[in-house]
Formats: C-alpha cells, structure tokens, sequence
C-alpha cells in the first residue's frame, strides 16, 4: 500500500488483484505483507462469495526493525519519523524479544492466518544495512514461539545466508526468497523440515524497472547483485531434498503474471516440470497447512482446479495459458 492509499481503498485494490491472480489459475495465495484491516476485508468478502478470487491467507504488515525493510518512516525527515513513531501506528517496528513478541500478538489479534517478518534487509529498500540479518537470534525466536504458540505459521523475508539460517534456527515455517542461501542452510532447512520459496519472478520485476530512474542508487546496486545469483539458491536447495512451495512476491511484477513462476523454477532453478507443479500445488498446501483441503484432487477435498492450453509437462509455460478456474466449486469469470 502506498502512502497516498487509505486502508478502505486499499482493500479495493486488494480485490481487484486477486480477481487478475485467480484468472491467472492460482486458487489459493498468501497475501504476505499489507494493512491489517483492508487485507482481512479482502480475504473475507471473497469467503463469503462476495467477490470472485482466490483462497486467501493473510499475514496483514510484516515485523521489521527499526529502519529495516518493513519501516516505512525510513528516509523522512527526521520531525516527521518522530511523529509517526509517537503514534504507535507502526507497532509491528519492534525491538527485544519481549517487544517482537508483543507485536505478534498484536498482528494477530487482528485475525490473520499467519506472521510475516523481515529477518535481512530486502532489495527495494533504500537502506545501507544491505541484506543480511537484521533482527537479533533471540527476537526471531520470540516471534516464531509466540506465533506457534496461537496456532500461526510463520514466514521469514531472508536473503542474506546468515540471516536464513538464524530464521531457520528460530523455528520459521517458511523462508521467502532464500536468494544467497548457502549450503549450511540448506542443509538446515533440509534437517528442519523448513520450506524453501524461491519467489523468481520477483527478478523479473526488478529486470523490469532497472535503469530507468525507479529505483535509488541503493536499490540498483542491490537488485544487479541479486540477479547474478537468480535461481541458484533453488536449484541448491531442490537438489538437497528441501521441501519447495511455489510463492511469486506479485506486486514487485505486475499482478497477473504469477504463472511465469512455474517456468523460471524450470529454467533457473533447475526443477522438472513435475516437480514445479507439485510445489504449486501440493507443496503450497502443505506449507499453509491446507492438504486435508486442497492441493491434489481427490474425493472430499475442495473443487479447486484450472484448465490450460498445453500440457505443462513438458511445456512450463502452458500454465499461463488459462481457459478454465474453479475456487471452492465456483467458476471464476475470466473476462
């Protein structure tokens, strides 16, 4: 959500996007990062049949430290940074292990069906600390105990190797992005069972806009770096055993292109076809905790399921050519 968007109108974008994502054949998402109220707005009305689109689990706005990635007073003017921090609005910037903790459960009480933080720096902020880990040993494991303790799941934005493997140590359900994981961490991921989501075409967004005045000087330094090493995590991980969920981080790309990650984890990350559709769908469900639900198609599960011109097989990319969906047994309109 941009600074110009309210939280009502932010949930009619929210909409509007995951009508696009369900015509592009993605039956369930998470939505890892937005305003408490207007992502659960989103995820409710479509529950109810309201409006058409995916199942949705929510995490609302992801915990980050102090001028880390999830901060959005970094780079105000210093007067105005005091404001906002008086306020308490950005409640999920925490410090200690106690304070994280009370975050969570902040986050939370809202109703969302998992937490999110920011265990490094991330490649679109305008930050010096780069993109290793930022919060402490001790207060990701207080995020992932306190999460666990109320029955949520938790997903850790890492890019940095050191800062995935002390999410994994902490107890994360899930690493996202995963860009410089190293061979210890995958190993670790491996030994705990930790999900591995490659989020590719987030790449592709930054190839998009690189260059062209979008992005600080910061950002283009980070974002070139991080393409050298494109799908090369994946392929480690994949090779290792690691469990694989498909995740695209849509937004960084323009929403509805979200299939394309099926092929890059093909072309990149080294994965057979087979594989990337079972980590679209079996392996998506099992991570959100949904394979008593969704994600093979079996008698007494959900009628998710979507028709492509193709066979993806053999040919990746004919999943992003979608003639049919159905979330739930509802057919999604597709114009």
């Amino acid at each position: 959500m941009t600074p110009k968007y309210s939280e009502p109108y932010a949930a009619t974008v929210g909409l509007r996007n995951a009508l696009i994502t369900a015509r592009a054949g993605f039956t369930t998402v998470r939505d890892l990062g937005g305003p408490p109220l207007a992502s659960i707005a989103m995820r409710d009305a479509i529950k109810e049949g309201g409006f058409p689109g995916p199942r949705i689990q929510v995490a609302g706005p992801a915990l980050s430290i102090i001028g880390g990635h999830g901060d959005a007073t970094v780079g105000l003017a210093p007067n105005l940074r005091a404001a906002i921090e008086a306020t308490g609005e950005q409640f999920w910037v925490c410090t200690g292990p106690l304070e994280c903790g009370k975050a969570v459960r902040k986050i939370a009480a809202y109703g969302v069906d998992v937490i999110k933080f920011h265990a490094t720096g991330g490649v679109l902020d305008d930050g010096k600390i780069g993109l290793e880990q930022h919060f402490t040993d001790e207060e990701m494991k207080a995020i992932c105990d306190t999460a666990h303790q109320l029955g949520l799941k938790v997903a850790a934005h890492a890019h940095g190797a050191k800062g995935i493997g002390a999410a994994v140590r902490a107890g994360v359900d899930s690493i996202e992005h995963g860009t410089y994981a190293d061979d210890a961490d995958v190993a670790l991921m491996k030994a705990r069972g930790t999900y591995y989501v490659g989020t590719l075409m987030a790449f592709s967004g930054l190839r998009l806009y690189l260059g062209k005045g979008i992005y600080t000087a910061n950002t283009e330094i980070k974002a070139r770096q991080t393409l050298l090493v494109w799908g090369k995590a994946l392929n480690r991980a994949y090779k290792a055993g690691v469990p694989i969920a498909l995740g695209t981080d849509a937004a960084v790309f323009p929403h509805g292109r979200n299939g394309e990650e099926v092929g890059l984890m093909v072309s990149k990350g080294g994965m057979t076809p087979r594989d990337a559709l079972i980590a679209a769908t079996k392996g998506g469900a099992d991570l959100l905790g949904l394979s008593r639900e969704t994600g093979t198609l079996e008698p007494g599960k959900s009628a998710d399921l979507i028709a492509v011109t193709g066979d993806p097989l053999t040919d990746p990319a004919a999943v992003t050519h979608v003639s049919y969906v159905m979330v739930e047994g509802r057919a999604i309109p597709l114009r």
